[in-house]
């Protein structure tokens, strides 16, 4: 109960931010995933990236510093 009340205005402040950092998008970022017996379901979190990111990262991956599928650069432009 104390958690809850705790992450509550936390919450608040972290949506009041991302909305102030990028206002052409949502505060919330839905995905789906692939979870426990392969069962699909949405996962919700904060969006950490503008809105057209995936969009960019074709241009962007010619810089990438890791190996396999995982995509990384330092200071990468997509993060608000």
């Amino acid at each position: 109960m104390v958690g809850i009340l705790f992450l509550i205005p936390l919450t608040i402040v972290v949506a009041m931010i991302n909305f102030c950092s990028n206002e052409n998008g949502p505060i919330f970022y839905s995905q789906e995933r692939i979870g426990k017996n392969g069962k699909k379901f949405k996962m919700y979190k904060f969006r950490s990236m503008y809105v057209n990111a995936e969009e960019i990262l074709e241009d962007l991956l010619k810089h990438n510093e890791m190996d396999g599928p995982a995509f990384k650069i330092k200071d990468d432009p997509r993060i608000t």
